[in-house]
C-alpha cells in the first residue's frame, strides 16, 4: 500500500478555504496539487503558511495545511511531527480535519513505520467521532492483518466496514474512498478466511 494526499489551497488573502481530502493506497506515490491565482511551488506555499503562522500564532489551520503538504510529498517524519503539533493545538478535537489527520497519521504509522500501537490509538479516536466511516474500520483491519497478524480480529473489522459503512448517508460531507465500502473489505475477508483455513488445516494434521 501507499500514501497520497491531494491538497487544494486557495490563497484568498484570508486563508479561509476549503480542502478536499483524498487517500489512495494502491501505489507508493504521492501527489501535491496546490491551487491559487497563478499556481505555486511547494516552497512558495510553505512560505505563505509561515506568514500565516506568524500573523495568527494561535490558529491551528496553517499547521493542518502544512501537515497535509508534507504528507503529499512523502516527507513522512516531518508530517508526523507537524500532525502531532497540529492535533495538540487544535481546539476542535472532533472536527473533520482533526479526525482525518488522525487517519493519515495512522496510515503513515502502518505503511511507513510499521507501528501498530500509535495507529490503533488514533483510529480508535477516529471511530469514536464517526463510526460509519468504512475507511477507519478497514485501516484498523489492516493493522491487525499486516502487523499484528491476528486475522480473526482483522476479519471482524473488515466486516464492520461493510455493515456500518452501508449505513452512512449518501450526502455525508466526509471524504469517501468508494472501494472501502465493499470491494476492498470483501477481498480482505476472503484473504483472512484463506489464511485462517490454512492454519486450521495445518494445525489439524496428525503428528508423525
Amino acid at each position: 500500500g501507499s500514501l497520497s494526499k491531494d491538497v487544494r489551497i486557495w490563497n484568498t488573502g484570508k486563508f479561509h478555504n476549503p480542502i478536499f481530502e483524498s487517500l489512495n493506497e494502491d501505489g507508493l506515490n504521492s501527489n501535491l496539487v496546490l491551487y491559487s491565482a497563478g499556481g505555486v511551488q511547494f516552497e512558495d506555499a510553505v512560505a505563505s503558511l509561515e506568514t500565516w503562522k506568524a500573523s495568527n500564532p494561535t490558529s491551528a489551520r496553517p499547521y493542518y495545511y502544512h501537515a497535509c503538504m508534507l504528507l503529499s510529498v512523502s516527507r513522512y517524519e516531518e508530517f508526523l511531527k507537524m500532525a502531532d503539533h497540529y492535533l495538540f493545538i487544535e481546539k476542535e478535537k472532533n472536527s473533520m480535519s482533526a479526525t482525518m489527520t488522525r487517519y493519515y497519521y495512522a496510515l503513515t504509522q502502518l505503511l511507513y513505520r510499521r507501528k501498530a500501537r500509535p495507529a490503533l490509538q488514533n483510529l480508535n479516536l477516529c471511530l469514536c467521532v464517526n463510526p460509519l466511516m468504512a475507511e477507519f474500520w478497514c485501516l484498523t483491519g489492516d493493522v491487525y492483518y499486516h502487523i499484528i497478524k491476528d486475522h480473526e480480529k482483522a476479519k471482524e473489522f473488515y466486516e464492520n466496514a461493510i455493515i456500518l459503512g452501508s449505513r452512512r448517508l449518501t450526502n455525508s460531507p466526509w471524504p469517501m474512498e468508494v472501494a472501502k465500502y465493499g470491494e476492498y473489505p470483501q477481498k480482505m475477508i476472503a484473504s483472512c478466511n484463506k489464511i485462517i483455513a490454512s492454519k486450521f488445516t495445518y494445525g489439524s494434521m496428525p503428528k508423525k
